[in-house]
């Protein structure tokens, strides 16, 4: 067998919509929708929807890209990839081979393809204004811890860009 061929159970008019009746969130997400195990020549190639959504401005792109890999690159821990298994799980967030599975913005990752950053810092700091915001209203101890971790990570990363400072200061 030189090759196998596996194809998502979503079409592509539909992925984009799921994303939003999902989440119902902004964000950024990989759908893989087709692939092919290239024994000939040790590669996977995947084409995959690139869907970036900001639904507060009303704005959204999706982008088919092919992402080709060499299968070597596959290997972690103690489970080694089963070629010959090779699956798209039921949405297209993951590759699987027997035991072995990677998230398809890995896959991307690993082929080349970055995450849109300014896109993503866009988000996280609209983020981090609406838990400064809903702390400001509400008092200091209304974020559960997440929240309160998500805030200082994002405040360590974006400090001129967040507005004013989460945590009420003494004088």
């Amino acid at each position: 067998m030189d090759v196998i061929v596996k194809t998502a159970n979503l079409s592509p008019r539909i992925l984009p919509s799921l994303l939003h009746r999902e989440t119902g969130l902004d964000g950024f997400g990989c759908y893989a929708l087709s692939g092919i195990v290239d024994f000939k020549n040790n590669r996977l190639l995947l084409w995959v929807l690139i869907v970036q959504a900001d639904f507060e401005e009303k704005f959204r792109e999706d982008e088919l890209v092919s992402v080709e890999v060499c299968l070597d690159e596959f290997r972690g821990g103690n489970t080694k990839p089963d070629f010959y298994s090779f699956e798209l799980d039921e949405y297209g967030h993951s590759v699987i081979f027997g035991d072995f599975e990677v998230g398809t913005d890995t896959v991307c990752y690993m082929g080349g393809i970055e995450k849109p950053t300014e896109f993503i810092d866009k988000l996280n700091i609209r983020y981090g204004n609406d838990l400064i915001r809903h702390q400001s209203e509400h008092g200091s101890d209304c974020l559960t811890s997440a929240e309160q971790n998500s805030l200082k990570r994002l405040q360590e990363r974006y400090p001129d860009d967040l507005q004013g400072n989460a945590t009420p200061t003494e004088d």
